[in-house]
């Protein structure tokens, strides 16, 4: 656990921020936002909608590290620029172009970074520990499926793909893949993610993540889908599909709304605790994949906490099933037609959504 976060482990967008922005979308643009960290990518998706204040937490200081060289790129490079620093595109002034953006960071940053120059020249948006992960079952997927994964992502119609998925695409081959990557001891020990112990322990993975991507093939373009490209080819298609704050119309905001992005190295329940901030929304990523029974009651507590009345959130729900509502003193009210067509539509396709509004207090 404690190797997990003093590392990178997500450093590309594995969550579509579109969808984020809907599901808090009443409450965002010139709200007070909290956040978690993560890649960075939550807290540029969240300032496209302009909050006025959009607070970033994360225990982990390495993925503060890679927001704040992610913003100082935003504020001090051109659209090109910054695509070819990330690893986007070609670049061999990557490490010039860090020592140009230096300026912009904190001591600790600086340090972070210039340990790790190998980082930098292979593109930040590729440093992540999942990313790695993400891009070796890209290379078995593509050794063994090169051509109908060519044709997975050459759809422009939801019918024609759909149709594919279910004659070409979910074969016996596809069923044993996905018991592969889903296999237990291969998360356990091999990903070693934390989170693994909280799973229950009946739970079939390979069969929750064979049902997601069968849903999201019928409901969403794959060929549209940024995740899709990771999963299926180990990077984005720039020209194609890029997360909406590394595309170039989203850019010339960001640049503006980068500046209102304030990151606390701190851990999501001690902030809830201890801050005086009130918030509008809330954006928690799949918190409830890592925390125990009382840590995710602790901080649902401080949720309802700080909430200003009527405040939005949205929690993902990876492979730990949770039930916000049904702990006590939880003002949260679900909106479940929401969730399942948040859910259908997420180009992340993975998770399941608990989205809803944290009522006033009764008087």
């Amino acid at each position: 656990m404690s190797q997990f976060f003093n590392k990178i482990n997500y450093s590309s967008s594995n969550e579509d921020g579109a969808i984020e922005r809907e599901a808090l979308a009443a409450k965002l643009t010139g709200g007070q936002v909290l956040c978690i960290t993560g890649s960075g990518s939550r807290p540029l998706e969240l300032a496209i909608a302009r909050p006025q204040k959009i607070v970033s937490v994360d225990f982990n200081p390495t993925q503060n590290h890679l927001l704040a060289l992610k913003i100082a790129a935003y504020q001090m490079l051109e659209y090109e620029d910054m695509l070819g620093f990330f690893g986007l595109t070609k670049s061999d002034q990557r490490l010039r172009t860090f020592q140009y953006l230096s300026s912009k960071l904190s001591r600790e940053s600086q340090a972070f970074w210039e340990s790790r120059p190998s980082l930098i020249q292979n593109g930040i948006l590729h440093a992540g520990s999942w990313e790695h992960y993400l891009a070796a079952i890209a290379r078995a997927a593509t050794f063994f499926r090169g051509d109908l994964i060519n044709e997975l992502l050459s759809f422009d119609d939801l019918k024609s793909q759909a149709q594919f998925w279910d004659s070409k695409w979910d074969t016996s081959a596809w069923k044993a893949f996905i018991r592969i990557i889903g296999y237990r001891p291969l998360w356990e020990y091999v990903i070693r993610e934390p989170g693994i112990h909280l799973v229950p322990k009946d739970a079939k993975i390979w069969q929750i993540l064979k049902d997601r991507f069968d849903m999201a093939a019928h409901n969403i373009l794959f060929k549209k889908s940024p995740f899709a490209w990771l999963i299926l080819k180990g990077r984005y298609n720039v020209s194609v599909a890029l997360p909406c704050h590394l595309q170039e119309k989203h850019f010339a905001t960001l640049k503006n709304e980068v500046q209102n992005i304030e990151i606390q190295t701190v851990d999501l329940a001690e902030h809830l605790k201890t801050t005086s901030d009130r918030y509008d929304a809330f954006s928690l990523s799949d918190f409830g994949s890592y925390a125990h029974q009382a840590m995710y009651r602790s901080i649902w507590f401080g949720v309802n906490r700080c909430a200003r009345d009527g405040a939005r959130v949205c929690e993902r729900e990876f492979l730990v099933p949770r039930l916000p509502e049904q702990l006590a003193g939880n003002r949260l009210k679900r909106e479940p037609e929401l969730e399942t067509r948040l859910a259908k539509l997420d180009h992340s396709m993975i998770y399941k959504f608990i989205v809803g509004a944290i009522e006033g207090e009764k008087k």
